[in-house]
């Protein structure tokens, strides 16, 4: 589930970033065609991720969680962070991303 959504979502980011052509003004609509696809994975991986910990529930992450760290922080330029995408709506994800960041050798 996890990686799916990363991918389906990074397609979609793609067809922006990587659209050398395109005006601001087609940009911009681009993200209109984003932002609810994007919305659609994010809220399903919001109800993934637990309130506290790592996604399996241990002491250690899971691919899981660093796939949610790359796709909301870390993978410039395609991060819904550099993207400027709303993520208020999802705070356990928010919570997660910012912990994996945290973590040795990661950020």
């Amino acid at each position: 589930m996890f990686l799916g959504a990363h991918e389906d979502i990074h397609k979609e980011m793609y067809k922006i970033i990587f659209n050398f052509s395109a005006t601001e003004e087609e940009k911009v609509k681009l993200m209109e065609v984003f932002t609810p696809i994007a919305n659609k994975f994010v809220s399903r991986l919001e109800q993934l991720v637990p309130e506290s910990g790592f996604v399996l529930g241990k002491e250690t992450p899971s691919i899981a969680d660093f796939i949610i760290y790359d796709l909301v922080i870390a993978g410039e330029p395609a991060s819904l962070r550099s993207m400027k995408f709303d993520m208020t709506p999802y705070p356990k994800i928010n919570r997660l991303a910012e912990e994996v960041g945290k973590l040795p050798g990661v950020s």
